[in-house]
């Protein structure tokens, strides 16, 4: 089977103006999200799958790297590390989907569609992911990529305003405890994920 590169490019090339896009101006992002009524099937190979991938990519490159410069390095071990990264924020995604769909449920004693609740916590954490993938291959940007992050919740609370506008509604009460337990779910998920494949 062939490989497109192309198709490839351009793919990597519209991830990287919707996560420009949405960091510069989310609400217009948000509203685009909307709009087109993406489904969780188009966003993850629009959005989690290609991060996945680059989160994998960039990691394989610094453990690869690595191996040539440090003594006793264990190219295995690492490299299944490495591999195990996109596979737990995956799975931190989808508890934090959960977690926040009960949540928000709770909250506005309305229904909250799963498919729904993961498609916004998947463009919620797109900076988590953009850093995750600066941590694949450059680990000693952690306390700066933890403090970027808190923009993150200006993020979250846009994705209230817009993408929950029917649920929540005008109430503006709700939006801020929202942003707040929302964001510490995402965070405390993922970078518990980041302390359990601490030694990369």
């Amino acid at each position: 089977m062939k490989m497109n590169f192309e198709s490839i490019k351009n793919k990597y090339v519209a991830l990287y103006h919707e996560c420009y896009d949405f960091i510069i101006d989310p609400n217009s992002v948000w509203e685009k999200v909307v709009n087109e009524q993406r489904t969780w099937t188009d966003t993850q190979t629009r959005l989690l799958y290609p991060l996945l991938a680059l989160i994998c990519l960039l990691g394989l490159v610094r453990v690869l790297v690595q191996n040539f410069y440090i003594s006793g390095y264990n190219l295995l071990e690492e490299t299944l590390i490495a591999l195990s990264w996109p596979v737990i924020l995956a799975i931190s995604l989808l508890i934090a989907a959960f977690v926040g769909r009960f949540y928000l449920k709770f909250l506005t004693k309305k229904q909250v569609d799963f498919e729904r609740m993961v498609v916004f916590m998947t463009y919620a954490e797109i900076l988590v992911f953009i850093s995750f993938a600066i941590l694949s291959v450059l680990p000693f940007m952690f306390p700066v990529l933890i403090f970027i992050n808190f923009y993150s919740a200006y993020i979250i609370m846009s994705g209230y305003n817009v993408y929950f506008v029917d649920i929540i509604g005008e109430d503006r009460k709700y939006h801020f405890p929202s942003t707040l337990i929302t964001f510490i779910i995402i965070y405390a998920l993922t970078y518990m994920a980041w302390g359990a494949l601490a030694k990369i």
